[in-house]
């Protein structure tokens, strides 16, 4: 499971693409990095020297058209990302992005949290990875319309600080298009919501118009799923597979066997903090 590859510079948290270089040099020795079609027979198969191993990447950023699928396609491997569809409709900042914009930019020494305002976290330097986990901490766990109050107080609170100009971070439709020889492309709701903080009737709106947005610019039906922050309830994975997702990932940590729940499929994660050596060890163990 992989979010952001990106090159130095980078505004945001990403894992450096000579670090996923690496790693696909590691899985071309040892694994077999297989497509969507295989994946409950790889799991279902009896162990064997070359482990089975399908590349992941949710949220659908533009830096896996710009920097991730070049490096796949000179290995020849395949991927699946899951995409957020009003966001590449729209262009939209993912609401974590922002925070982080926000929180960078800031020029005070210290902000008040619009829902702990009774104490001060310092801001700057290193001081600042700590404000945006407990800000992530709060706003991961309250519905979608208190989560947009919350960061637009937030903003202010920083002092409305001025945020760069990044460009368009999400995928475009054309670049989806662009890197399906070897991409799948799934879903990962319409506007990135936390699937246990939403009604019955927004549910079924972000997973159908998620499905419909990709069936109609890529052709192709989508079947693969990820819930967003890897969040899902027995009434999420019912709306996915009503809506012909008939394979749903989470984000908790493990592998793919016969006894897989195939709506609730695990993966082992990467990130900017998670060094090659420790996954790779972690997969082969």
């Amino acid at each position: 499971m992989h979010h952001r590859i990106g090159r130095k510079g980078d505004p945001f948290p990403h894992l450096d693409v000579g670090e996923f270089r690496r790693q696909l040099e590691w899985l071309a020795k040892y694994c077999d990095v297989i497509g969507p079609e295989e994946l409950r027979d790889a799991a279902q198969r009896p162990p064997r020297s070359r482990t089975p191993v399908m590349l992941t990447f949710d949220d659908g950023t533009r830096d896996y058209h710009d920097v991730a699928y070049p490096v796949l396609k000179e290995y020849g491997m395949r991927a699946v990302v899951f995409v957020v569809t009003d966001h590449i409709d729209r262009s939209r900042l993912l609401w974590f992005d922002r925070l982080h914009l926000a929180v960078h930019a800031a020029r005070r020494d210290y902000v008040r949290l619009p829902w702990r305002p009774d104490e001060r976290l310092p801001l700057g330097g290193l001081h600042n990875s700590a404000v945006i986990d407990t800000c992530k901490r709060h706003l991961k766990g309250v519905p979608d319309d208190i989560k947009d109050r919350d960061l637009d107080a937030l903003v202010a609170a920083l002092g409305d600080p001025w945020l760069p100009d990044v460009g368009r971070q999400m995928l475009s439709w054309d670049e989806v298009r662009r890197t399906m020889d070897l991409t799948t492309f799934g879903g990962h709701t319409h506007t990135h919501p936390l699937m246990s903080q939403v009604d019955s009737v927004r549910l079924e709106h972000e997973v159908r118009a998620c499905h419909d947005r990709i069936t109609a610019e890529t052709g192709i039906r989508p079947t693969l799923f990820a819930y967003p922050n890897g969040d899902f309830t027995p009434e999420a994975k019912r709306m996915v597979s009503r809506f012909g997702f008939d394979t749903a990932f989470s984000t908790i940590a493990g592998l793919a066997n016969g006894d897989t729940d195939w709506l609730e499929v695990r993966r082992i994660g990467v990130g900017h903090i998670v060094p090659t050596t420790w996954m790779m060890k972690q997969s082969w163990t």
